[in-house]
């Protein structure tokens, strides 16, 4: 499983690069030494893997590109989910990156400090 990088600097990207290698593919040997050679690697050994990944609360689509390219580095039937909170960058990833499906909107409240702690909603035995 995907731990949370920080996908805002090379070294994110690229850790990030041998994470993805490291995890789909079974072992823990891969390095990617930079973020260009990590783009050919995923390009070249994921091509024939379908995969299913998630990548939650994106903030910039050219980050998105050094991990996915164009969306079309992996075997048909793969699926990629993307979160984000920005609506302009889903535009941007759908012109520039990848193609999209129905997407679903949701807009959450922020809970005020009294709503967060209240046991009815979030018994904090679920929490122990």
């Amino acid at each position: 499983m995907l731990q949370m990088i920080d996908l805002g600097t090379d070294a994110g990207i690229i850790k990030l690069q041998e994470q993805l290698l490291n995890d789909i593919l079974g072992n823990g040997n891969w390095r990617v030494g930079g973020r260009f050679r990590g783009i050919s690697l995923v390009k070249e050994i994921l091509c024939r893997k379908k995969l299913f990944l998630i990548l939650d609360d994106v903030d910039d689509s050219t980050r998105i590109e050094n991990l996915l390219g164009k969306c079309n580095w992996f075997a048909p039937g793969s699926r990629v989910i993307i979160t984000l909170r920005d609506r302009h960058l889903l535009a941007a990833l759908k012109e520039n990156v990848c193609t999209t499906y129905k997407v679903k909107e949701f807009k959450v409240e922020q809970l005020n400090k009294h709503e967060a702690t209240q046991s009815k909603k979030f018994p904090i035995k679920t929490f122990n």
